[in-house]
């Protein structure tokens, strides 16, 4: 149980509509809405590496993600309220194990969590705000290491969504050590892919340390 919510904690860790021949300009409210009452189900897949028992535990959750309610911040600012549960068979129900808020804000999507608050999306979202030229740190409200991404990618097809937006990491790093995060976004729909690797080899013997987390809508 207690790996379980470590690797679920990992996850978390990390205008008006226009439309012409020259832009396309959507409102965030398109790519992360926001309604109470809406339920959406995702994999988790997870990879956690031990460098010291050179073990690789694989562990796979079904999660339930709810948005719960709306309400004032201490910002005095509109946000939601939602909750991941876990399904318990014993019961038949679902059961909540973690609490978290989003909302939208000076031109940001935010997601709290344990009093970390994420940097999701910058808006307006553009055809011509994608590039590492237009990156924003997405640690920049909290007190986690500078993280920075962009919109590598925007009104572009994945999988079976027509119309989605990508943040990538700004400086991946690929080798002995890995850093990677990509997050993608369907219109009208909200997060539909993330996939986040921090790991890294101990030189000469190859020894993985570090974990993989890929979250998948179902």
């Amino acid at each position: 149980m207690i790996k379980n919510l470590l690797i679920v904690m990992m996850v978390l860790c990390f205008s008006a509509c226009k439309t012409s021949t020259e832009e396309i300009s959507l409102s965030d409210a398109d790519y992360l809405p926001l309604k109470v009452g809406e339920v959406k189900q995702y994999n988790i897949d997870s990879i956690l590496y031990n460098p010291f028992t050179q073990a690789a535990d694989s562990v796979h959750l079904d999660i339930q993600e709810q948005v719960v309610e709306k309400y004032l911040d201490a910002e005095n600012d509109s946000a939601f309220r939602l909750t991941w549960s876990k399904y318990d068979s014993s019961r038949n129900e679902w059961k909540v194990f973690k609490s978290f808020s989003r909302k939208r804000s000076n031109n940001m999507v935010y997601e709290t969590y344990d009093n970390q608050t994420l940097a999701l999306l910058r808006l307006p979202i553009s055809q011509y705000n994608t590039g590492v030229k237009g990156k924003w740190n997405i640690h920049f409200k909290n007190t986690l290491d500078p993280m920075p991404i962009y919109y590598s990618s925007v009104f572009k097809p994945f999988g079976n969504y027509n119309n989605t937006v990508t943040t990538q990491l700004a400086n991946p790093e690929q080798g002995i050590v890995v850093r990677n995060y990509q997050a993608v976004y369907a219109a009208n729909f909200g997060m539909v892919y993330k996939a986040i690797e921090m790991t890294d080899e101990l030189t000469g013997n190859k020894i993985k340390n570090g974990w993989i987390v890929v979250q998948s809508i179902k």
